[in-house]
């Protein structure tokens, strides 16, 4: 599965920019891409997509933090995570250390490192200076990979190798939960709804096809070895026990406590990537005011008895940078950028599962963005084309299936919480 839409996500990839670039009135734009398609209809469908996908994303990002990163700094610290009275060190002492109290409230821990780290780099107007935590992030992954790895060849306490059946059941048996946890898989390789950005990040004298190829063609290439190095020695240490929540799959160990602080380091240089794009849909749907232009004295004498003089022209709105069509004013960009970051923030400590949101989110609108929409822009744009169907088709089905039975899933998760 993660070599199959490694390899969809490059040809969805170079078919978004090739598209985008190649269409006269796309402007380098999917939105404006989907408009020359389909009018403002296919403007719309890109730019609600591609909202749902990245807020969803934003949503996604702050769980597996708040998942993450406390849980992971307590027990480094304090030598468990269980908290407090279960640490005999620190109940016998009569006091308990004001950090490992802040710690354990996983909640206002993402709420202050989303301000000091997510929130500042969200202020940022463009992805250029994000450029430097490419190799962080790569080597994090990486980092990650070794230590799944790692663990798996050692296996302390023989807490890991799980017994998992036949040949058949390991390798071969199509599992019940197949179709919703698909869209994890997608979640993981979409980013459509930052394709324009990236590319139009490259410098000037690289900023074409054929240097976009093969940045796409590295960069899949690198997710994908990543994701399966991860992936496999996941699922043959714990067969069908295997989850998106891997680390919470391991018994207390240090590595995995690296492990999941790696994660949370790799997250919060990723978030802003995703916030760029969800701040932009937002700006670009604003209204934009329009006045009538009162026509001249020689356009009334030429003009037929029956047309309708005068011109309509957009006026600059205040709240826009001039001459700038996405760069709010320096209060309005401010305001949005901690509203949309707050409301994240809230959502992901509020919902049940990291699990439900990745497979919602990627069934839902991660098909829609990776898969369904540029295949239709393609088929209106150059005629069928046997990979436009192959991606609309696959693209559909899990789409379908995987958003009915991921929903129903988190349906029935928030009610046995409650």
């Amino acid at each position: 599965s993660i070599l199959f839409f490694g390899v969809f996500a490059k040809v969805s990839f170079d078919l978004v920019i090739t598209l985008a670039v190649n269409t006269e009135g796309a402007e380098g734009s999917y939105e404006e891409l989907g408009r020359v398609a389909f009018g403002t209809k296919g403007r719309y469908a890109v730019l609600i997509s591609k909202f749902i996908y990245t807020f969803g994303c934003l949503v996604a990002y702050v769980k597996i933090v708040q998942d993450n990163f406390a849980t992971a700094a307590h027990r480094l610290l304090y030598g468990c995570s269980d908290f407090p009275m279960e640490n005999d060190n620190i109940a016998s002492a009569g006091n308990v250390p004001w950090l490992s109290t802040f710690l354990h409230n996983d909640g206002i821990v993402t709420i202050i490192v989303g301000i000091i780290v997510m929130l500042p780099l969200c202020l940022l107007r463009d992805m250029t200076p994000l450029e430097k935590f490419s190799v962080i992030k790569i080597s994090a992954v990486t980092a990650i990979a070794l230590i799944v790895m790692f663990l798996f060849i050692v296996n302390p306490n023989n807490s890991i190798r799980l017994d998992g059946g036949s040949t058949y059941e390991k390798w071969f048996e199509i599992k019940p939960n197949i179709f919703q946890s698909l869209g994890t898989f997608v979640f993981t390789f979409v980013s459509q709804h930052t394709v324009h950005l990236t590319y139009e990040s490259l410098r000037p004298n690289i900023r074409d096809l054929h240097h976009w190829k093969q940045v796409s063609t590295w960069t899949c290439t690198i997710a994908t070895v990543l994701s399966m190095s991860i992936g496999l020695f996941v699922y043959i240490s714990f067969w069908d026990e295997a989850s998106s929540a891997i680390f919470e799959l391991y018994p207390p160990l240090i590595s995995i406590d690296v492990a999941k602080l790696l994660l949370s380091t790799m997250i919060m240089l990723t978030y802003p990537m995703a916030f760029f794009s969800c701040r932009e849909m937002i700006i670009i749907a604003l209204p934009v005011p329009i006045q009538s232009k009162p026509p001249s004295q020689g356009d009334t004498e030429q003009a037929p008895l029956h047309s309708s003089i005068g011109t309509q022209e957009k006026i600059r709105s205040f709240w826009m940078i001039p001459g700038e069509d996405k760069q709010l004013e320096g209060p309005y960009h401010i305001f949005l950028t901690v509203v949309l970051w707050g409301v994240t923030t809230l959502l992901a400590i509020v919902a049940p599962s990291l699990g439900d949101v990745l497979n919602l989110v990627g069934c839902a609108t991660g098909t829609l963005i990776a898969f369904i929409l540029p295949a239709m822009f393609s088929f209106q744009l150059e005629g069928y084309n046997h990979l436009a169907a192959i991606i609309f088709v696959i693209g559909g089905v899990i789409g379908c299936l995987g958003t009915v039975l991921s929903f129903n899933q988190l349906l029935a998760d928030a009610l046995t919480e409650t």
